[in-house]
């Protein structure tokens, strides 16, 4: 149980499978149900390999293995080293959240970083066409020569670096997990425990990506016109990831064109016409890429009708707007709380760089059912775009780690216990939950 800063007691999914005791200051790492803390945090990490924060990082990984034409141990190792390293940065993450009880992957969303690691993707997914290849100098491969007789080292080391930089930079989703692991260790104010249980949890993560990365070098084509194709895919995964990373930042209709022009060039690439190398051996290459093709059109329909979600390319439906009052800090959340005349609050905290918020936007916020039953409700945003110390401040002050994160708050100004909703949900959910609160105000 949380004390909100408005005296409601406050039961969140932060509590699932958490101990309610302290740990014991003189021990940060000697808690009597650590064993059992390790075990939960080990699963959660599994459950958030399935979604689709960790979606990104398996074009990432593969790209990896396929670029340098791995053998199934070496696949392994290389992945490994990936997941080793993710799980590092988290343990940092919950190190630092110990520390000052803040959200590391928040501070990395801005437009520079993220705008960075798309052209880095993007210089790697042309790297897998052919382009060009990613070497050292000769001088630097000549001297690491020397230090070993397998030149390895760069493969391990570059993918350490992706695996650190794209769990923080890729995957900015926020879960329940993951608002799970750091609001304990804020609470709790270790270092050392926050870092241990962010790096079981990264290890959770990883399993998933482990097994796919050892397949991979398993399956993989060694040699001819296939390795050459699925070089050419994966290249493709990658600015697909690119633009992804863009959506935070471009309108959604101008990533649509983009997702749709790399599916039929590269699908026109393949050979999704080249009808007379057609037989029934390759029939079902063919119709994938004919698959892909058609999809690529979809989105670049959908794009140039300047429709925005990548769920519905073609849903062209009219959108509406709420009037959403904007919040920028401690103090105009309190006036605007004593401003409601009784009614109850939805406050909404949400940032462009946000995937999650945006979807959530489109498909909730702009339906046209959504007014109606939102009527009665007082709506404030709190845009934590800019990440500055007043938004930051109005996180810490009510308990919130990330956007999306949606708080209700009563007639009396006082958050409403287990109506607080941490991630993304989708409309159904949206609807039933306020309901809920509707009935029982």
């Amino acid at each position: 149980m949380q004390i909100s800063p408005f005296g409601a007691q406050v039961q969140s999914i932060e509590a699932i499978a958490l101990p309610t005791h302290p740990v014991n200051s003189n021990s940060p790492v000697r808690h009597k149900n650590l064993p059992l803390l390790l075990v939960t945090f080990f699963a959660f990490g599994i459950l958030l390999a399935f979604t689709p924060c960790v979606l990104p990082m398996i074009p990432i990984l593969s790209g990896i293995i396929v670029g340098q034409k791995r053998n199934t141990k070496q696949a392994f190792w290389l992945s490994l080293t990936y997941v080793l390293a993710m799980a590092l940065a988290y343990a940092i993450a919950g190190m630092l959240a110990g520390l000052v009880g803040q959200n590391l992957q928040v501070a990395l969303q801005t437009p520079i970083v993220i705008t960075l690691f798309a052209i880095l993707f993007t210089a790697l997914a042309l790297s897998l066409f052919g382009l060009y290849e990613l070497r050292l100098p000769q001088r630097w491969q000549n001297k690491m020569t020397k230090l070993s007789q397998r030149q390895r080292s760069g493969s391990y080391i570059g993918a350490a670096i992706m695996g650190a930089l794209s769990i923080l930079i890729v995957s900015p989703c926020i879960s329940a997990p993951l608002v799970a692991a750091l609001a304990y260790i804020s609470q709790t104010g270790h270092a050392a425990l926050g870092g241990l249980i962010l790096f079981i949890m990264g290890i959770g993560m990883g399993v998933p990506l482990l097994i796919i990365g050892t397949l991979e070098g398993k399956f993989l084509p060694k040699a001819g016109t296939w390795m050459n194709n699925v070089k050419t895919i994966f290249g493709v995964l990658l600015l697909i990831t690119a633009v992804w990373l863009l959506y935070r930042l471009l309108p959604g209709y101008i990533c649509l064109i983009l997702w749709g022009l790399i599916a039929i060039i590269s699908a026109l690439y393949l050979g999704a016409l080249r009808f007379a190398r057609i037989n029934p051996r390759n029939i079902i290459w063919y119709l994938v890429l004919w698959l892909w093709f058609t999809f690529g059109v979809i989105f670049l329909i959908g794009g140039l009708l300047q429709n925005q979600d990548p769920l519905h390319p073609l849903n062209s439906q009219q959108q509406t707007r709420l009037n959403f009052t904007k919040v920028e800090n401690i103090t105009s959340l309190q006036q605007a709380l004593k401003k409601a005349h009784g009614k109850v609050t939805l406050l909404d905290f949400y940032a462009d760089w946000c995937v999650s918020c945006r979807i959530m936007e489109q498909n909730i916020f702009q339906q046209r059912n959504i007014p109606s039953l939102l009527k009665n409700i007082v709506l404030l945003r709190a845009d934590v775009t800019a990440n500055n110390k007043e938004q930051q401040a109005l996180q810490r002050y009510l308990q919130v780690f990330a956007p999306p994160t949606i708080i209700f708050f009563n007639a009396n100004g006082q958050e409403i216990k287990n109506s607080r909703i941490i991630g993304e949900i989708n409309k159904q959910t949206f609807i039933k939950k306020v309901k809920k609160i509707q009935t029982e105000d």
